[in-house]
């Protein structure tokens, strides 16, 4: 009997050897579609990486910038301050405050203040406004004097000697919050006199023992460590 005949098909197919190299085929395409997702995954990251720094770059930009510009803007506020302090300040330079000077019902305030200049100071400057500050008590209440003149206004300051013994003195028109600085630094001139340092006001500086001083913050500090 002869023995059975097979087809060259039937053969590859159930050789070891080619199932063997299909098996590796498998492995290997699997391997490479793999190698490819990763391949993708990593440059999916490294794109990421690149946006995340320029991201990162941009906000360091951005954070110079806003840095330059909070400084641009303190360095205008500071000069917007200084500017408000020289309005505040140049805006009364043309008065005076009278204290002392007695209040009667009915008064006229510009006449006595008129007299005042002419028999205590010898003086007739030309005035613009007159008018007593604040709601009348027991005390006189301040006259706020408003000259057409500075220089009519700082001859009465200058004489201001005149009325010692009247019980009535001159003072500047300042704003309230160099009023307190000046009030603080008085303060300190005594304690400094009183342990026997040499104590000078010198308008917004007090000077102890030849060091500058300054009121900044409602405390004494010294001017020339502060600049």
């Amino acid at each position: 009997m002869a023995p059975p005949t097979t087809t060259l098909g039937e053969s590859k197919k159930g050789d070891p050897k080619n199932q063997d190299q299909s098996g590796t085929e498998m492995i290997l395409e699997k391997l490479d579609r793999m190698e490819a997702r990763f391949s993708k995954e990593i440059l999916d990251y490294r794109n990421e990486v690149k946006k995340q720094g320029e991201t990162l770059l941009t906000i360091k930009t951005d954070i110079k910038t806003l840095q330059k510009e909070n400084i641009n803007l303190k360095r205008e506020l500071q000069e917007l301050n200084e500017k408000y302090k020289r309005m505040e300040m140049n805006s009364g330079q043309k008065n005076l405050i009278i204290n002392g000077l007695s209040e009667k019902p009915n008064e006229n305030i510009t006449a006595v203040v008129k007299d005042l200049f002419t028999e205590k100071l010898d003086l007739n400057p030309s005035l613009d406004l007159i008018h007593r500050l604040g709601k009348p008590g027991e005390k006189p209440r301040p006259v706020k004097v408003s000259f057409i003149y500075l220089r009519q206004r700082n001859e009465v300051w200058e004489k201001r000697r005149n009325l010692q013994g009247t019980n009535i003195f001159l003072n500047e028109d300042l704003p309230i919050r160099v009023r307190k600085e000046r009030a603080l630094l008085r303060g300190h001139k005594k304690q400094a006199e009183e342990e026997g340092k040499e104590a000078i006001m010198k308008g917004k500086f007090l000077l102890i023992d030849g060091k500058k001083f300054i009121i900044r913050n409602d405390r004494l500090v010294n001017d020339e460590q502060q600049n």
